[in-house]
Order: structure tokens, then C-alpha cells, then sequence
């Protein structure tokens, strides 16, 4: 236990009402952060960028963050995390530095100080079970939202197809082919980051169904409508969720029989590495109509997307292209007949070593193996269920995907680093 933190004893009341103003106003904005995290859309536009409703409150929670730790209420704590943040920031100013466009990466290198301390404030904040039960139901009741939404986007287009409404809620098809479904995208803005998001929100239910926080109706529910909405996200993020249903699923019959649990797992990982294989593949349009046929395959935009990538991580080991700047150039002809150009390089760790360097790709890569090096210790089904959302949203998805820069993931990374801390310092049965 560090000399920072306040030991959870059994005389503590646990309730809002122990808790003094200055303590509870960092504990109510960060909850209505969390909160925020399911509403991508809708944004406000500023100097070429959306600002999100979690950008509006940021500003204020680390006010008060400050105040508190100004006025003793809130009591720093310390995480060996906070050097690999350093390593990724002194890496990101570096890339700045040698980039051809430094004042458009030194505006996204603020951008990454913004999220590094959505996770410092969060591991601050959360103190012990009760802030956590807290920021959970927050985080239940924005994904909930969301989640009504993208339903109602699905029953829209089969009952209105015609209506406005659905552009807002809806994404293009991109390499899916078009069809007679809606690929759904509800507050996020686009549907592969909503599927992000819902991935996380499937461990935060099942931790919440654990913990008693949510009545068992409401849990089964919400399970059901949530792999509904990520379904028709039809995002190449899908086959994290066959790895996170078995991973649940084995966790619940271990306790009678290991063999049938270790069998369903292993099946979940198979299943899903066979999912995530079509990444490196397309459905091409038939020449006759530009229609789209199973039978007609082509290379994946992907696969160009990683050669461009690791080309420039080549050309540039140390520095990168330049934070912020595209690292790829792909003109990709969608299957409705638009054309987008891609410059991302659809990979959390390519697109940041392509960008900043290998050593800020290092950072990234460290810090996943810090977050899960828990996973080795017994530290509680809580800590379980939140390193198995990161391992499945940031790591398995983001092989596919570039999420490092979502908001959500690095909240959920201070969520896990704050449980770490005050988890060690309970007893074995208090979780």
C-alpha cells in the first residue's frame, strides 16, 4: 500500500454521505464524464474538429481535480503507469519536433495529454468500491442510451427507410456489402467505433450482474440488445465479441467442470481468429450492375493500409511521420459506389509507431502488458471482467481498428489501474 492511499476498513461508511463536498464534485463530474463517454455525436465543431460532450466536461472535472488536491480532499496516488504516459508523451513531443507539419501535431499531441489524463484523473478519483459502483452505473446508463438508439436505428430502417433520422444514427456500408440491413452507428461516429464501445459495455454488465449493481432482468436485456446493435455495427471488431461470449461463458461453467470451459474458450479463440482472417479479404462488386456477390473476392484494403504502414515506420523508426499527420494513402472505392480516402493504418500499433515512432509504439505496447499483468495475480473477478474489456477492445479490435485515441478505452485504463490499487488492499473475500 502506498503512502498515499487510505486503507478500506470495515468502519468506513460507504455511501456518498462519507464523503465531504470537495470529495463528492470530482466524483459527480467524473461520473457525468463516464456518463458521456457513449455520445460521440452530437458534437459542437471548433477549429476543424468535433468537441464531444466529454471534451465540455473534461475542462471543469480537472478543475476540480486540482481543487481537491489544492484543498487535501483528493489525495494524489501513485502508478508506476504514470512513466510509461511519460515515455509516450516525451516520444509523441519528439515526433512533434521532427514533423513537417509541427503545429498540426502539436495539436493533437494536446489531444493526447487530454486522454492520458482522462486515465490519470479516473485513477485519482476512484478510491475504493463505492466510487467504482459509481462510475459502473454511469457507464451502464450512457451505453443504455446509445444502445436504445442504435435499436431504434434498426427498427427505423425497416419501417422508414426514407427517414432523415437515419442518417444521423447510421453509417455508409464501407467493404460491406449493401444489402437489405442498416450498418448502425447510434451517438458514435462511426459504426466500428460504436462496436468498440459496446465491447467494453459487455464486461461493465457482466461485472455490474456479478456485483448485484443491476437487477437480472435488466442484465439479460441489455445483453441481448447490445450483441443485437453490435451485430449490425457489422464491423471487423466482431470477432472480439466471439472471444468475449466464450470467455463469459467459460467463466461461468468452471466452476463444474474446467475441461467443457477450457474447450468452450478455445473455441471462442479459433472461431474468432477465422472471423478476424476477413479482414485481409473483400467482397469485390460483379462487373454485371455493380451488384455484390459471395463468390467474388479481392485483397482487402487493409492489407495495402499495412504495407503503406510499415513502409513509413521503415522510412521513419524513430520519429515517425509526424503525430497526427496520415500515415497512409488509400483510395478505396466503397460498396455503394462512394470513394473514401484512408490514412489511418486500421492497427493501434501501426498507426503509432507510423506516426511517432517506435518507441512511442513501445510505450503503447508496454502499457497493455501492465494493464494485464494482473491478469496473473488473484485480484477478484472485478479486475478480471475490466482487463478482459481492454484485452478485447484494445488489443483484439485494435488489431483491426485504431482506437487508441478513444475516450472510453482510456478511462476503462485508469478504471483498471485504480481497482489494481485498491484491490490489493482489501480482503481476499471482500470482492
Amino acid at each position: 500500500m502506498t503512502a498515499s492511499q487510505k486503507p478500506l476498513t470495515n468502519s468506513e461508511p460507504d455511501g456518498f454521505t462519507s464523503r465531504t463536498l470537495q470529495r463528492q464534485v470530482p466524483l459527480v463530474l467524473l461520473a457525468a464524464t463516464v456518463f458521456s463517454l457513449g455520445f460521440m455525436k452530437p458534437s459542437f465543431g471548433f477549429a476543424g474538429s468535433g468537441i464531444t460532450p466529454t471534451d465540455l466536461l473534461f475542462p471543469i472535472l480537472l478543475l476540480s481535480f486540482v481543487v481537491g488536491i489544492l484543498t487535501r480532499s483528493v489525495r494524489p496516488v501513485w502508478s508506476p503507469s504514470y512513466l510509461i504516459f511519460g515515455v509516450y508523451a516525451v516520444a509523441m513531443i519528439v515526433s512533434c519536433f521532427f514533423s513537417p507539419e509541427p503545429r498540426r501535431s502539436l495539436a493533437k499531441f494536446l489531444g493526447e495529454l487530454y486522454l492520458i489524463g482522462l486515465a490519470v484523473v479516473t485513477v485519482n478519483i476512484v478510491r475504493d468500491k463505492m466510487d467504482l459502483r459509481v462510475m459502473i452505473l454511469s457507464w451502464i446508463g450512457g451505453s443504455t442510451v446509445a444502445i436504445i438508439i442504435g435499436l431504434a436505428a434498426i427498427a427505423l430502417f425497416y419501417v422508414d427507410r426514407q427517414n432523415s433520422l437515419l442518417n444521423l444514427i447510421t453509417y455508409h456500408y464501407g467493404a460491406v456489402p449493401v444489402g437489405n440491413y442498416p450498418r448502425i452507428s447510434s451517438t458514435f461516429v462511426s459504426a466500428s467505433m460504436f462496436c468498440n464501445y459496446l465491447n467494453v459495455s459487455f464486461f461493465v454488465l457482466i461485472l455490474a450482474d456479478g456485483k448485484r449493481w443491476i437487477r437480472k432482468w435488466f442484465f439479460v436485456t441489455s445483453i441481448i440488445s447490445l450483441l443485437v446493435c453490435a451485430v449490425f455495427t457489422i464491423s471487423a471488431g466482431l470477432g472480439a465479441y466471439i472471444v468475449s461470449v466464450a470467455f463469459y461463458l467459460a467463466r461461468l461453467v468452471v466452476l463444474k467442470t474446467k475441461i467443457v470451459s477450457r474447450a468452450i474458450l478455445v473455441a471462442g479463440v479459433l472461431a474468432a481468429v477465422a472471423f478476424t482472417m476477413l479482414a485481409f479479404v473483400e467482397l469485390s462488386p460483379t462487373a454485371a450492375g455493380g451488384s455484390t456477390s459471395f463468390a467474388n473476392f479481392a485483397p482487402s484494403p487493409r492489407v495495402e493500409i499495412w504495407k503503406q504502414a510499415i513502409d513509413t515506420i521503415s522510412t521513419s523508426p524513430f520519429t515517425g511521420k509526424g503525430l497526427g499527420l496520415p500515415v497512409v494513402t488509400v483510395l478505396y472505392e466503397n460498396s455503394e459506389g462512394t470513394t473514401s480516402l484512408l490514412t489511418d493504418a486500421h492497427n493501434v500499433f501501426l498507426n503509432v509507431g507510423a506516426q511517432s515512432g517506435l518507441f512511442a509504439a513501445a510505450a503503447i505496447f508496454a502499457l497493455c502488458i501492465f494493464v494485464l499483468i494482473p491478469v496473473f495475480g488473484p485480484n477478484g473477478e472485478v479486475h478480471l471482467w475490466l482487463m478482459a474489456a481492454f484485452a478485447a477492445s484494445f488489443i483484439i479490435q485494435g488489431l483491426t481498428g485504431s482506437f487508441e485515441d478513444a475516450r472510453h478505452l482510456w478511462v476503462l485504463i485508469g478504471l483498471i489501474i485504480a481497482v489494481g490499487h485498491f484491490s490489493r488492499e482489501m480482503p481476499a473475500n471482500a470482492d
